[in-house]
């Protein structure tokens, strides 16, 4: 007897909510991650300093403050934010998905639902959350962060069938 798929693994055992909503956290966390690698590469590239977007995005927390010069705990509070707001979006994402399977259509899925986060920023949300990050930072550098978060939810999936292992000892 081979490996199960996670689709009929999932159809003869019932995944809790809480299950699903700790790897939507897990994977969340890990496109927020992977986020900020890319704003900070991206940020090196441009000649610029790395802390740039986290600062911007701590401006809802210290407001002008962000504009000083150094790392200093603005950056450390936009990261922090970024992270909690990436893994509150997974969680969302992986309880919402519940009724989904397939790792194709999750995999859609998880891309739509980084670009729909990415559309509701850019209609508006920045200019109450942080309005000097749409001033000064590229599109494209936040499109491709979404993308690249998008591809870590993606990972929903593997994540639940991991954890289904680790949980119960592979049964």
């Amino acid at each position: 007897m081979g490996e199960d798929k996670p689709d009929e693994l999932f159809a003869r055992t019932p995944v809790p909510v809480w299950f699903r909503a700790l790897a939507g956290l897990e994977v969340g966390v890990l496109g927020g991650v992977v986020m900020l690698i890319w704003f900070c590469l991206d940020s090196y590239i441009r000649r610029e300093y790395f802390w740039k977007i986290p600062k911007l995005l701590a401006f809802a927390i210290y407001g002008d403050q962000v504009v000083r010069p150094g790392f200093g705990m603005p950056a450390l509070a936009g990261m922090s934010l970024h992270l909690v707001t990436a893994g509150l979006l997974g969680v969302v994402f992986g309880v919402a998905v519940a009724w989904v399977s397939g790792r194709r259509r999750l995999a859609v899925l998880a891309i739509l639902t980084a670009f729909g986060w990415y559309s509701v920023l850019q209609a508006g949300l920045w200019r109450h959350v942080s309005p000097l990050l749409p001033l000064y930072t590229a599109p494209s550098t936040i499109l491709i962060g979404h993308l690249l978060y998008g591809l870590c939810l993606s990972r929903y999936p593997k994540r639940i069938e991991q954890m289904h292992r680790a949980f119960t000892g592979g049964e």
